[in-house]
Formats: C-alpha cells, sequence, structure tokens
C-alpha cells in the first residue's frame, strides 16, 4: 500500500514537473520571438528547470530594453546546465546585450558567435555588428562567426559588415570545413575591403609567421 502511495506521488511530481518546464519554455519563446512580456509568477522551487528557464525569460526581457541592473538580478537564478542547446544562446545573448549596455564591447564580441541565431531578428542584428570587433587576428574567432551567421538565416543579409562577409563567402559550409592558412587569407582580403586596413596587416603578419600565406 505505502508502496502504491509513493509511487502515486512520485508520477504526480514528475507530471508536474514536466508541466512547469514546458510551460516556462513556451514562455520564452513568447519572449524572445514575439516580444511578449514574462509572466510574473514564479514556478516552485523544486522545479530546477523550469525555474532556470523563467528566470532567463525575465533576464532576456530586461536586457533587451536596457534595463541592465534587472537584467544581472534576473541572471543570478539561471542554472545553465539546465538549459538546453538554443536556451543556453539565448542566456549567451543576453550575457552579451548587458556587456554592450555597460560598453563590454569586446565580451559582447566574445559572446555574440555563442549567441546568433536566437530567433529574435533586432537581437541577432545588434550582436552581430559586434561579432568583429578585433576578430581579424584570431582564425578560431573567425571560424565560429561563420558558423554563427551561417546559422543565421538571411536576416542579418542586411547588417553592413556581415553582407559584406556574405559576398566573400567568408561564411560558407567550404570555407569554415577547409584550412585555417585559406581562412586567414580570405579574412584578410575582406579585412582590406571593408577598410580594415590594420586587421589586414595583422592578418598577413600572422599567416607569414605559420609560413601559410604566398
Amino acid at each position: 500500500m505505502a508502496l502504491g502511495v509513493a509511487l502515486g506521488i512520485a508520477l504526480v511530481l514528475a507530471v508536474a514537473y514536466a508541466l512547469y518546464t514546458a510551460r516556462a519554455h513556451r514562455a520564452l519563446v513568447a519572449v524572445v520571438r514575439r516580444g511578449q512580456p514574462p509572466s510574473l509568477d514564479a514556478p516552485p522551487a523544486w522545479t530546477l528547470r523550469a525555474g532556470s528557464v523563467t528566470a532567463l525569460a525575465r533576464a532576456y526581457w530586461f536586457a533587451r530594453r536596457g534595463e541592465v541592473l534587472d537584467a544581472e538580478r534576473a541572471l543570478r537564478g539561471v542554472a545553465r546546465g539546465e538549459l538546453g542547446a538554443w536556451e543556453q544562446r539565448v542566456l549567451e545573448a543576453t550575457r552579451a546585450l548587458v556587456c554592450m549596455e555597460n560598453r563590454e564591447l569586446a565580451s559582447a564580441a566574445r559572446l555574440a558567435p555563442l549567441a546568433i541565431p536566437t530567433g529574435d531578428a533586432d537581437v541577432d542584428r545588434r550582436l552581430a555588428r559586434v561579432l568583429l570587433l578585433d576578430a581579424w587576428h584570431d582564425a578560431d574567432r573567425l571560424v565560429a562567426i561563420a558558423r554563427a551567421l551561417s546559422d543565421a538565416g538571411p536576416h542579418l543579409g542586411d547588417c553592413g559588415e556581415v553582407a559584406r562577409l556574405r559576398e566573400e563567402q567568408l561564411v560558407t559550409g567550404e570555407l569554415v570545413a577547409g584550412h585555417p592558412q585559406e581562412l586567414l587569407t580570405r579574412a584578410a582580403t575582406v579585412a582590406y575591403e571593408l577598410g580594415e586596413d590594420a586587421f589586414g596587416d595583422t592578418l598577413l603578419s600572422l599567416a607569414e609567421r605559420r609560413g601559410v600565406y604566398r
């Protein structure tokens, strides 16, 4: 009898956990993709994943509106390990937006490739504008940027530097899968065409030191 009661309670709790989690995820999707304000209702403390996703929805909402202190406060309630892949991108986007508001552009530039695409075209465009900041000398970051932009879809195509990168095929799968020296050489060409001569010189110097530039 006691075992049956225990199993019944466990089943009820498992169903409740799943329902709270699904509700929190739907709320996050509504905040990010439809611009709806987050719910003020907090799930029970024992629903760890639902609590993290709910806190993330609030943090994203505040960060998108430039309310940094509220965003940072909400982020304290987010446990990364409880988040799915897309939710983690939203987390990185939130952190990047906070960095941008705090004028920490280098940090925002490092987070942006981990965030795009979020599904929020406006935020993805804002993140795209900081993607290339001080990136030309770092082949690994260029690969990460290329992958992020390839995944982001066409709605970034009107973002100046991003559009030019697409034209130069920096974001094609073939180049991403190629050798680093190809990426360095192509990136140098793009840098010069964007008027970023100093970055172009840095790239060519780096390629020369590696013995890959001909």
